[in-house]
């Protein structure tokens, strides 16, 4: 596992070395985008309502990217068990499956017993887990949007369509704090060292190392 922490922390370097393989590091840059985004969007929640674009917007993009850098970081925990092949024969035996019969916790459970996890019921029951299932929800609302016209209701940006009031700063930090947990709890579960503890993180008007930091 220390090959996917140090990948992780060196993120999308480039190598000297000609056809080399490397792996891009995504969730690290997913991660370091949920923060930034949020970031962004705390400081034009002190503006409104002069600044109700960027805030949709950023709170929109730190949504996103939180459970971009989770998929991401599951799927190469995923492979760093299974290794390519055994990653590549699972998914393409189980696609259908997957998509039709199991999502969420099912889908976890079922690649943790192939990494042979020993998946605790604690573990299982644990809280993080309201949080996964509601990002997720809503990061397959916005990415696969397909309501039409709809009743208004009243949100923080007037009378709008139901799905802005899941999109401003106050959510977009329930979802990130979220990101990290799960990432927390998957990393004990897995017994390795969380290798997003001590980002550099660029956030509005300054750079800043540790999650922390940001979250008030």
């Amino acid at each position: 596992m220390a090959n996917l922490v140090a990948t992780i922390n060196e993120s999308c370097q480039a190598t000297d070395k000609v056809d080399a393989k490397i792996r891009a590091a995504l969730e690290n840059r997913y991660y370091k985008l949920a923060y930034r985004f949020l970031s962004e969007a705390l400081e034009a929640d002190r503006n409104t309502p002069n600044e109700i674009s960027t805030e949709l917007d950023s709170s929109l993009l730190s949504i996103l990217c939180a459970a971009f850098c989770i998929e991401a970081f599951l799927n190469n925990l995923c492979r760093e068990f299974l290794g390519d092949e055994g990653v590549n024969k699972y998914l393409n035996q189980n696609s259908k499956q997957r998509a039709i019969k199991k999502k969420g916790k099912g889908v976890i459970k079922e690649i943790a017993e192939l990494m042979g996890l020993a998946l605790t019921k604690k573990f299982l029951e644990a809280k993080f887990w309201d949080g996964f299932t509601r990002l997720f929800e809503l990061r397959d609302k916005l990415v696969h949007y397909k309501k039409g016209f709809e009743m208004s209701i009243e949100t923080k940006w007037g009378n709008t369509a139901p799905i802005y009031s899941e999109i401003n700063y106050q959510e977009a930090k329930i979802h990130v704090q979220a990101m990290d947990e799960i990432i927390d709890e998957f990393c004990k579960v897995c017994k390795i060292s969380n290798p997003f503890m001590n980002q550099v993180i660029q956030v509005v008007n300054q750079t800043i190392t540790g999650r922390s930091n940001i979250i008030k």
